[in-house]
C-alpha cells in the first residue's frame, strides 16, 4: 500500500491561499464599496446638493456627521470613496451613512428626481454589477 503525505502548511500551502483570498475579500469589499457609494451619490435626489454631500464612508462606526444646510456642490467620489476605505480588511465593517434629516423621505419618493427606494435600487445595481466590475478590475492588474 502506498503511503502518499502532502503538508499544505508548506510554503505555498493553505497560508497562502487563506492570504491571497483574504486580499480578493478586501479588494471585492472596495469595489462593491467605492461603486454604491457612486450610484447612491448619482441617485440622490439635488435641490441644494445638501443630501448628496450627506453621504458618508467610514470603517468600523457609522458616522454621524451631517452636512449643514447650505448649496453643494458634487462630491469626488472616487477620492473620498478610495482614501476612506483604501487599507480595509475582510474582519471590518464598512458603513456607508447619511444623517441628513430628510433623507428618509427622499428614499420613500417625495421628490420627483429619482424613484421611491433609490437607495436599495442603487444596492441592487452594485450586486449585480459587482462580479463583472471584480473581472475587469483582475484583468487589469495581470
Amino acid at each position: 500500500m502506498a503511503n502518499v503525505h502532502v503538508d499544505l502548511t508548506a510554503k505555498g500551502g493553505v497560508e497562502q491561499i487563506a492570504a491571497i483570498t483574504r486580499r480578493n475579500v478586501a479588494q471585492v469589499m472596495q469595489i462593491a464599496t467605492v461603486e454604491f457609494y457612486r450610484q447612491v451619490i448619482i441617485s440622490t435626489p439635488v435641490d441644494t446638493g445638501r443630501a448628496r454631500n450627506g453621504w458618508n464612508i467610514t470603517i468600523q462606526s457609522p458616522s454621524l456627521t451631517v452636512p449643514p444646510e447650505g448649496k453643494y456642490s458634487m462630491p469626488n467620489i472616487e477620492e473620498h470613496g478610495l482614501s476612506t476605505i483604501i487599507s480595509v480588511t475582510p474582519e471590518q465593517v464598512i458603513y456607508i451613512t447619511n444623517r441628513v434629516p430628510y433623507i428618509e423621505d427622499l428614499n420613500k419618493g417625495s421628490s420627483q428626481q429619482a424613484p421611491a427606494r433609490f437607495v436599495e435600487l442603487a444596492a441592487e445595481r452594485v450586486q449585480r454589477g459587482v462580479p463583472k466590475l471584480v473581472r475587469n478590475s483582475g484583468s487589469n492588474n495581470n
